[in-house]
């Protein structure tokens, strides 16, 4: 029994520092490229790895805490903004906006799929067998949600304002009504 027991240290301590020299093995790496991209006067790529770094150690800190059940089932057509990760070559990375196209949409899947969306820009031509060209269609469904949200909220602010209203006069009454 004490056999395994100091075997099971002697492995727990082996690996803790197999840990260690790799973590240092990796900040040594990420501090040479960082000082490459500042050097270069490559702001922007020092900054993106900077953010990508963050998110990543934020995702792996709350991957044993995080619960599907907290994730909203979304339906085809939603809107939402997600991180696409960091890109290398071409392919779009960092936050974006994207269709959802899952028809029914179930948290214990795992999966989404998304299409990101991409603003078009005046000067560039895009090739028409990747990108789709969809109009004002997302911008007056967007519109749409937004003023129905807009008139829900508002009228109930017109009720919580009323409801306010009668409580101060009712105050007001009876502050008047004592002697």
């Amino acid at each position: 029994m004490e056999e395994t027991i100091a075997t099971q240290e002697f492995t727990s301590n082996e690996e803790k520092s197999k840990a260690i020299t790799h973590k240092d093995s990796a900040l040594k790496r990420l501090d040479i490229s960082f000082n490459k991209h500042i050097e270069a006067s490559e702001y922007k790529q020092s900054n993106l790895l900077s953010y990508w770094i963050k998110d990543f150690a934020n995702y792996h800190d709350n991957e044993k805490t995080f619960s599907p059940n907290s994730l909203k089932n979304f339906k085809r057509g939603d809107i939402v903004k997600v991180n696409l990760g960091f890109n290398i070559g071409n392919e779009l990375g960092g936050l974006h906006y994207c269709v959802v196209i899952n028809k029914n949409d179930n948290i214990y899947s795992n999966t989404i799929n998304i299409i990101p969306l991409s603003s078009a820009k005046e000067d560039k031509i895009y090739n028409p067998t990747t990108c789709i060209n969809l109009g004002d269609e997302l911008y007056n469904s967007l519109c749409e949600k937004f003023e129905k949200e807009m008139s829900e909220v508002s009228s109930k602010l017109l009720t919580i304002d009323a409801e306010n209203l009668k409580s101060f006069e009712i105050e007001k009454i009876s502050k008047k009504l004592e002697f």
